[in-house]
């Protein structure tokens, strides 16, 4: 269940901080005239062995960003 998955994250200390970081970045990114999917993809990439590391934690997040 997503909203379940979702409230874990919120729990879970080290995948929220590391969220909230992604999440601001890519808003400084944007305000710096990059679109947004690029600005995630560059954002991600930085990002990639933290999300690989909460992976299953990162997990209700990722499918439904997929949608």
């Amino acid at each position: 269940d997503i909203v379940a998955g979702l409230k874990s994250l919120e729990q879970n200390k080290e995948v929220k901080e590391l969220f909230e970081k992604i999440t601001k970045e890519i808003e400084e990114k944007k305000k710096a005239g990059l679109g947004e999917q690029y600005a995630a993809v560059l954002v991600m990439s930085k990002y990639k062995n933290e999300i690989m590391k909460h992976r299953e934690a990162l997990e209700p997040l990722l499918r439904l960003m997929q949608k």
